[in-house]
């Protein structure tokens, strides 16, 4: 089927404040709702998509650990 190979994954690294976190996340949310659409709506060949969102900050650098990257 051609639907087997449909998984389709990310992932990334993006350095922002916990305003533009929030911004990211409306965002995202955005785009969801721009592909949903009502059953009646919906094409024959389309399918349900399961998709989560998961974001949360790195551990905290150690002052050595900037040092290394310099």
């Amino acid at each position: 089927s051609p639907w087997s190979d449909a998984f389709p994954y990310s992932n990334g690294l993006i350095r922002v404040t916990l305003d533009e976190l929030a911004q990211f996340f409306e965002d995202y949310i955005a785009l969801l709702t721009r592909y949903n659409r009502p059953p009646e709506d919906t094409p024959s060949d389309a399918r349900v998509v399961l998709t989560r969102f998961l974001a949360f900050p790195a551990p905290p650098e150690e002052p050595d650990d900037r040092e290394k990257r310099d």
